[in-house]
């Protein structure tokens, strides 16, 4: 038996479930709506889209949308269905002109009552995303029949009859006159272009250019008028039919450089009007012009640099080891051991050229070293005094390049050639520079020269400013000619001074031995440009 309390809960389960459904539907109505126009990607391409809403059964649909900024475009998408073809299927929008692209719907696919769609998009470096509606919840244009079409007319102007031909006037004089023969209806509008604007090209390679020109029996020539880095002012290239059907035109490769080119398309009538079809001179379409890994990195140190490629620089240096203990041949033949002023300076002046590529720089230096030194037993040359025994010096020429391993990486080789009393000789040396040559870095390398000497060396460079460097330096020597090795302690401070002026100056001590040592001063001073 159904009691009242029954009944009571059976309306509130009833109504629950009414009101959960309305609930659902609301949902399911609100997700239907396209994205709202204040939509982050839309706002952020200034996207403008109004949705056709109906058209006429068996016509093309044409979908437009204008973007206000169109440089992250890679792709665009119309994607559709309707009733008689539910499975979903794409065109790619075409630029009609500059942030203007436009896809087609065919009129085979216009004979259902409906045609649902959405547009979707593909910017650079980002997946595919609807860009309005979605698949989920497809925009709707109605698809309606054609208005019917007024009835036949008399040639007197007069409607006929309905059912009623209109009458014969074949025996009339007056008929071929009334009746002019006419031409066949020709299709209207101006030339325009269908066109996929490219996004980013590789430089210094051609850049090929395909356009699909409608209406071509009006066109005369059409052209791609352009600019780049290496050529600002505009320039033109003529737009030739290709094989496959569109237009198709180069712009040479030599022209392609960083950071961008732009262009536009125009095209001129038979009647000489000319005018653009895509973009125009005033805005033309850029596109990025991505530069080669080592153009990118050549670049970037030459900006380090201030793009001062060459540099002319010259040195001085005065070194004493103090005194020094060397062996001689006494006048009884015998050895003896005699003190010498262990000390020499070295002049030296150079040019260095930087590509800023594999080869980072090289240069050539020209040098003269004088000094005495403790040098081992040795007979005197001819017309040479005693005196002048421990005389060293060097008359050098110095070539060295520096190659590019890595950002943080490089290398010098260097070739000496020398040429002195004893006659010629010849050195060499290596460096690996470790960190930013504009920044902080270690050196680490060596030197040798024939009947001269070597030396190693580190050098750590630190700049607490961007015009000031600090670089303490440690060296083990036996130059000039020593038979022993002595430790050195520099410290050099460099200045920027700009405009391509440097300076620097070194101070510093070193000893062969704990009972004797000397400083070293010098400095140097360089021009770039």
């Amino acid at each position: 038996m159904v009691t009242t309390r029954k009944l009571k809960r059976l309306a509130f389960g009833v109504g629950l479930f009414a009101a959960l459904g309305a609930s659902v539907g609301h949902e399911r109505s609100a997700a239907a709506q396209p994205a709202p126009p204040g939509d982050t990607l839309q706002t952020r391409l200034g996207v403008r889209h109004t949705p056709p809403g109906e058209i006429v059964r068996g016509e093309p649909l044409v979908i437009e949308v204008s973007f206000a900024n169109d440089e992250t475009i890679e792709r665009t998408w119309l994607v559709y269905r309707t009733p008689e073809r539910p499975a979903l299927r794409q065109v790619l929008l075409t630029a009609r002109s500059e942030g203007r692209y436009q896809a087609t719907v065919p009129p085979e696919d216009t004979g259902s009552s409906v045609v649902e769609y959405t547009l979707e998009i593909q910017e650079v470096g980002r997946q595919r995303r609807a860009l309005y509606a979605s698949r989920e919840s497809l925009e709707t244009v109605r698809v309606v029949d054609a208005p019917e079409k007024s009835p036949p007319r008399a040639p007197d102007g007069s409607a006929a009859a309905p059912g009623e031909e209109p009458p014969d006037r074949t025996g009339d004089p007056a008929a071929g006159q009334a009746e002019p023969r006419r031409a066949p209806p020709t299709p209207v509008g101006e030339p325009t272009a269908h066109h996929a604007p490219l996004s980013a090209v590789p430089a210094g390679e051609p850049v090929v250019l395909r356009v699909d020109l409608a209406r071509p029996d009006r066109i005369a020539k059409a052209w791609v008028v352009f600019r780049t880095p290496v050529h600002p002012e505009l320039r033109q290239v003529e737009l030739h039919r290709a094989s496959p059907g569109p237009f198709e035109t180069v712009i040479p490769g030599d022209e392609v450089a960083a950071p961008d080119i732009a262009y536009c398309i125009e095209v001129e009538e038979l009647d000489g009007r000319r005018y653009p079809v895509f973009g125009s001179r005033d805005a033309p379409k850029a596109v990025q012009v991505l530069e080669a890994s080592l153009d990118l990195i050549g670049r970037t140190f030459a900006a380090g640099f201030d793009d001062r490629r060459s540099l002319f620089i010259g040195s001085f240096d005065w070194v004493s080891f103090g005194k020094s203990e060397a062996t001689t041949p006494g006048p009884d033949g015998l050895p003896r051991v005699e003190t010498v002023q262990d000390q020499y300076y070295r002049v030296e002046g150079g040019y260095t050229y930087r590509p800023f590529y594999v080869v980072s720089e090289f240069g050539v230096r020209l040098g003269v070293v004088r000094g005495k030194a403790p040098v081992p037993v040795r007979e005197l040359l001819p017309e040479q005094s005693e005196d002048e025994r421990f005389d060293v010096g060097l008359n050098y020429a110095l070539s060295y390049v520096r190659f590019r391993i890595a950002d943080l990486f490089h290398t010098d080789s260097s070739f000496l050639l020398n040429v002195a009393e004893l006659g010629f000789s010849v050195g060499g040396g290596g460096t690996l520079h470790i960190g930013d040559l504009r920044g902080t870095k270690l050196a680490l390398g060596f030197e040798g020269v024939q009947h001269f000497g070597l030396r190693f060396f580190s050098q750590l460079d630190v700049r607490p400013d961007e015009a000031v460097r600090i670089s303490p330096i440690i060296e083990v020597s036996n130059m000039p000619s020593a038979d022993s090795y002595g430790v050195r302690l520099l410290a050099e401070v460099g200045v920027d001074f700009g405009l391509g002026i440097q300076a620097a100056a070194r101070v510093g001590y070193q000893a062969r031995n704990f009972a004797s040592g000397g400083a070293t001063l010098g400095g140097s001073f360089g021009y770039g440009f």
